[in-house]
């Protein structure tokens, strides 16, 4: 692990930290982790979790130095593919439909809640960021429950066991699903948390990725929108 020390501004904590996976066999990187919490002095503070996968390594040798690089063994580069959309789904897109089972072995489809305003949070345990919206989902659950309003929390990486642990020690009252991480993909949700909020027609009305103290405001205005609209 990489790590930047603390720095402190307005009482805030600001840091970097990088975590690095090296492929024993062939030296190369196959994964960073990056969790930054950022800060200025006239804004508050964000938090951010990425990812980064490397794969498919293809090499220029001609202007690649081979006394400070040697291609491993048996490396063969791969044929490239067709560019993928790796991009969030964008508004007015017809949100895909999914099926899960939640931590109470539920089985459950988003076609389900056509009709209703519903708010995808794709987390994952231990997830700082996550944890910290946890109490500003509480308050839209509370604001909106005699509403045609829903929360549904998608595990993008953890078992049943986990999240059920999860959900009972935060005192969490929304649905939450584990194995989630087909459903992330279909949603392009690479990190974590990223919020869908979807109308009652099943179109995507906004998307966020990330959490700021700013996230509940804004959420509310939305969905107020979404309820007088209808």
């Amino acid at each position: 692990m990489v790590a930047i020390p603390d720095t402190i501004i307005n009482k805030d904590h600001v840091y970097v930290r990088r975590h690095l996976f090296i492929d024993k066999v062939t030296g190369l990187p196959l994964r960073i982790l990056n969790r930054t919490r950022t800060a200025d002095f006239s804004k508050e503070a964000a938090d951010y979790y990425s990812e980064e996968n490397y794969f498919n390594y293809q090499f220029e040798q001609d202007s690649v130095k081979v006394a400070y690089f040697v291609k491993p063994a048996g490396f063969h580069p791969f044929k490239e593919k067709p560019t993928e959309q790796t991009t969030l789904l964008a508004p007015g897109t017809i949100a895909p439909n999914w099926t899960l089972y939640d931590t109470d072995d539920k089985k459950t489809s988003l076609s389900e809640f056509k009709g209703k305003i519903v708010l995808l949070d794709f987390f994952f345990v231990g997830c700082i960021p996550c944890i910290q919206s946890l109490a500003t989902l509480d308050n839209l659950q509370n604001k909106y429950k005699n509403k045609a309003f829903v929360i549904l929390s998608l595990s993008t990486r953890d078992s049943k066991k986990l999240v059920k642990e999860f959900k009972e020690s935060q005192h969490i009252k929304n649905r939450m699903y584990p194995n989630g991480g087909d459903v992330a993909n279909l949603y392009f949700a690479k990190g974590a948390p990223t919020f869908y909020l979807i109308d009652r027609e099943g179109k995507i009305s906004t998307v966020v990725e990330g959490y700021t103290d700013s996230f509940e405001k804004k959420m509310s205005g939305i969905i107020d929108t979404l309820i007088k609209k209808d």
